[in-house]
C-alpha cells in the first residue's frame, strides 16, 4: 500500500516547512507531488531545504486549486490518494493509522478521523469533530479534508475532483463517493491539524463560496435543512474570522445568528472530543489536548488560556506538572473578545513529535487555547 499526497501550493512559504516536515517523518511509504502556482522560486527554495524526496514538482500557473490537486494525483502512483494544503500538517503516525485500518478492512474505499483547529501560529483552538455517520455530508461538510483518505479506484470511479469548485471540492467529492455506494470507516483519533485564520481561503471566500454552498444543498437538502445549514456556515464564519464580531454591532449580529440557528435545528446529543465539547470547548471535568510539534526546535513551555482562575490541573506523559498563573489577557474566543486567564507550565521533551496535555478542574470549565514555544 502506497500514498499519493498532492500539496497545491501558492505563497504561505512560512508555513509549508511545518507540512513537509509532518509528511517527511510518517513511516508509510508515500510518494508527493508538488504543484507550486507561486509567482517567486519561494516555495521551490523550501521545497530544496526540506530534503523530501518528491516524486513530481511543477513550478508555473494551473487552472485553479483542484485541477493542480489532480494534476498531481496523475504524476504518482499510490493506492491511496488524499491532498495536504501548504498551511495544514498531519499528525505523527496519521499515515500508519490510514493504513492499518485500509488493510484490515479491503472493502473500505474512504478512510477518515478527527482534526484539530489551530490558529497561524499553530496554537491548539478546538477539535473538529468528522462525524462517523457520512449520511449527515447531506447538511455540512463533516469531514475534515486533510484528514481524509481516498482508494484512487474510488476516486476514479466517481469522476475525480470537480475542477470547477474552489471552495468545496472536498464536500462535493464526499458527497458524490457516498452517494456512489462506497464504504467509508471512521478513525477516532486526530490525523491533522488545520488552521482556521481570516485570510484562508474558506474564510475569505464571500459570496462566490456561498453559492457553492447553495449548489450542494439544493441537492442534497430539503428547505428547511439548507436555511439551518447555511445559518450553521454563517456561525463558523463569525466564530473564526475574530474581527467580525470585534465591534458592538458585529457582536449582536453573531448572537442573532446563534438564537436563529437554535430555534430552527432539532436538539442535539452533544459531542466531546477527548473530553473537550465540540463548538464550546465546555470541559465537564477532564480533557485532553493533542498537539503535533515539528518546530525546529523542541516544545519546552506550553500557555493554557481558560476560564478557571484556580483549580486547574496539568498531567504531562503521566506526570503531574506545575501551573504558573501569569495573569489575564484579551483573546478572541467563538467570535468575540474576551478576557482570559493564563497560565503557563514547562514541559518535558515530546516523544514522537506530539505533544499531549490533560487538564482538569474540579468543577466544569472553558478552555480557550493551548500555545507552545520552544
Amino acid at each position: 500500500m502506497r500514498f499519493s499526497i498532492s500539496i497545491p501550493v501558492l505563497g504561505q512559504a512560512d508555513l509549508l516547512p511545518i507540512a513537509l516536515a509532518s509528511l517527511a517523518a510518517q513511516s508509510e511509504p508515500f510518494d508527493v507531488a508538488i504543484l507550486d502556482a507561486t509567482r517567486d522560486d519561494s516555495i521551490q527554495s523550501v521545497v530544496l531545504k526540506s530534503g523530501l524526496q518528491v516524486a513530481y514538482n511543477r513550478h508555473g500557473p494551473d487552472g485553479g486549486q483542484a485541477d493542480a490537486i489532480a494534476e498531481g494525483w496523475s504524476r504518482v502512483d499510490g493506492d491511496i490518494v488524499a491532498w495536504l494544503c501548504a498551511d495544514d500538517y498531519y499528525f505523527p503516525d496519521a499515515l500508519k493509522q490510514v493504513a492499518q485500518v485500509f488493510a484490515q478492512d479491503p472493502a473500505a474505499d474512504v478512510v477518515f478521523g478527527h482534526a484539530i483547529h489551530i490558529n497561524r501560529n499553530g496554537d491548539f483552538l478546538e477539535y473538529f469533530p468528522s462525524i462517523d455517520d457520512p449520511d449527515a455530508l447531506r447538511l455540512g461538510c463533516c469531514i475534515s479534508q486533510p484528514a481524509c483518505f481516498v482508494r484512487r479506484t474510488a476516486i476514479t470511479r466517481v469522476g475525480g475532483l470537480d475542477n470547477s469548485r474552489h471552495y468545496t471540492m472536498d464536500w462535493d467529492l464526499w458527497l458524490r463517493l457516498w452517494n456512489s455506494g462506497a464504504k467509508f470507516r471512521f478513525v477516532d483519533a486526530p490525523l491533522a491539524a488545520t488552521r482556521v485564520y481570516p485570510e484562508t481561503k474558506t474564510l475569505s471566500g464571500g459570496a462566490e463560496r456561498y453559492r457553492e454552498i447553495w449548489d450542494l444543498l439544493s441537492r442534497y437538502a430539503s428547505w428547511p435543512e439548507r436555511i439551518r445549514s447555511l445559518i450553521g456556515f454563517k456561525s463558523y464564519d463569525f466564530r473564526h474570522r475574530q474581527t467580525a464580531t470585534s465591534s458592538v454591532l458585529g457582536a449582536r449580529v453573531f448572537s442573532m445568528v446563534k438564537r436563529l440557528r437554535r430555534s430552527l435545528r432539532k436538539p442535539r446529543v452533544k459531542r466531546s472530543v477527548r473530553g473537550l465539547e465540540c463548538w464550546t470547548n465546555r470541559v465537564q471535568k477532564n480533557c485532553e489536548v493533542m498537539v503535533p510539534w515539528w518546530g525546529p526546535n523542541t516544545a519546552d513551555r506550553a500557555t493554557i488560556l481558560a476560564d478557571q482562575i484556580e483549580g486547574l490541573d496539568v498531567v504531562i506523559g503521566g506526570y503531574a506538572a506545575h501551573l504558573v498563573p501569569s495573569g489575564t489577557v484579551r483573546t478572541y474566543f467563538t467570535g468575540r473578545e474576551i478576557c482570559a486567564h493564563s497560565f503557563q507550565t514547562s514541559i518535558p521533551m515530546s516523544k514522537n513529535h506530539l505533544l499531549a496535555l490533560e487538564l482538569s478542574a474540579a468543577e466544569p470549565w472553558t478552555l480557550y487555547s493551548v500555545s507552545f514555544t520552544g
